[in-house]
């Protein structure tokens, strides 16, 4: 139930965002050249102290205004959210394994009241450094290879 009530918080969140689309490039589809370009700030005068006006989306100068950085501080902030949830999904899964590997072990043990029935649990006792090692020591060397 945990779970889905993040997903649903993450999928409303992105759907918010995704809706409320705030633009990060100054003129990515129909400029000239710098695709790129982080948004820039509009200023309120239209024509600078120089007497020349001021460049719009796409024309020679404009990357000398300052950055307009909301679009990708929005975005920053969505995959900060997202990574969030993603660290909280992969804990859940983690106790989630933990606690079904602790049944699976507490089944096995009440399997041992019967001598037939102890044999595999019994075996998988005896076998439990091989079942073991290859999650827990050869793993991780393989990691740092």
């Amino acid at each position: 139930i945990w779970m889905l009530f993040e997903y649903a918080g993450a999928s409303a969140l992105a759907l918010e965002r995704a809706t409320d689309a705030t633009p990060i490039y100054d003129a990515d589809v129909w400029a000239p050249a710098r695709f790129f370009m982080l948004r820039k700030q509009e200023p309120n005068i239209t024509v600078t102290s120089t007497g020349s006006p001021v460049p719009r989306p796409g024309e020679p100068g404009r990357w000398a205004l300052p950055d307009d950085t909301t679009g990708i501080d929005a975005l920053a902030t969505l995959h900060s959210y997202l990574d969030d949830l993603r660290t909280n999904r992969t804990i859940y899964a983690l106790l989630l394994c933990t606690s079904l590997i602790a049944l699976v072990g507490r089944l096995l043990t009440m399997c041992t009241f019967q001598p037939r029935l102890a044999i595999i649990p019994l075996t998988l006792w005896l076998a439990a450094t091989e079942i073991a090692q290859p999650a827990f020591v050869r793993h991780p060397i393989e990691e740092l290879i």
